[in-house]
C-alpha cells in the first residue's frame, strides 16, 4: 500500500507526512507527498483505490498566506496569484474520489482523535505518535503583514 498525502501548499501535508513516516509500520518509499496546483485529476486514478490519499484542507486565510510567505513572496508574486492556486488545487481535489478529507484545525485542536481517525483509515492497527511538535499556527500573523493584509482585503472585499 502506498499512502499520498497531498493539498495546497500550507495545509500541513508534510507535518502529516512526516508524523506517518515516523511509525515503524510504514516502510520509507509508502508515504508521498507533494503540493496539488499543478496535479491533474486524472493522476490520482493512477495511485488505485487499494492506496491510501489523505487531503489535507486548511482555512482560506491561513493556508494562503503560509503559503504565500514561505514561497511567493520572495519571488514577488502577489497574494492574488497564490490564492488562485489554492482555488485551482481546492477545485481539483474536490474531483478525488476514495480519500480522506484532514482539516489542519482538526489535528491542532484535538492530536489524538485526529491520529485516531487517520490511523483507521490507514488501515492498520497502529498507533501514530506524534513525537513531532504540533502546533495552532492558525494566529494572527497573517494581520501583522501590512503587504498581505492590504491585498488579501481588497481580493475578498
Amino acid at each position: 500500500m502506498r499512502i499520498l498525502v497531498t493539498g495546497c501548499e500550507g495545509t500541513g501535508t508534510h507535518l502529516v507526512h512526516d508524523v506517518i513516516r515516523m511509525s515503524p509500520a510504514f516502510e520509507w518509499d509508502e508515504v508521498i507527498t507533494f503540493s496539488v496546483p499543478m496535479m491533474r485529476p486524472p493522476m490520482f486514478q493512477k495511485i488505485g483505490t487499494h492506496n491510501r490519499i489523505v487531503i489535507m484542507k486548511r482555512s482560506k486565510v491561513h493556508a494562503v498566506y503560509s503559503a504565500w510567505n514561505r514561497f511567493d513572496k520572495r519571488y514577488n508574486r502577489s497574494v492574488k496569484y497564490t490564492l488562485n492556486l489554492y482555488t485551482l488545487a481546492m477545485n481539483r481535489l474536490r474531483c478525488v474520489r476514495h480519500a480522506m478529507r484532514f482539516d489542519y484545525e482538526d489535528l491542532v485542536a484535538d492530536k489524538d482523535k485526529a491520529m485516531k481517525e487517520l490511523s483507521g483509515y490507514l488501515s492498520r492497527k497502529v498507533e501514530l505518535y506524534h513525537t513531532i511538535k504540533i502546533e495552532n499556527r492558525n494566529d494572527n500573523r497573517w494581520k501583522e503583514d501590512g503587504s498581505f493584509v492590504e491585498q488579501w482585503n481588497s481580493l475578498t472585499t
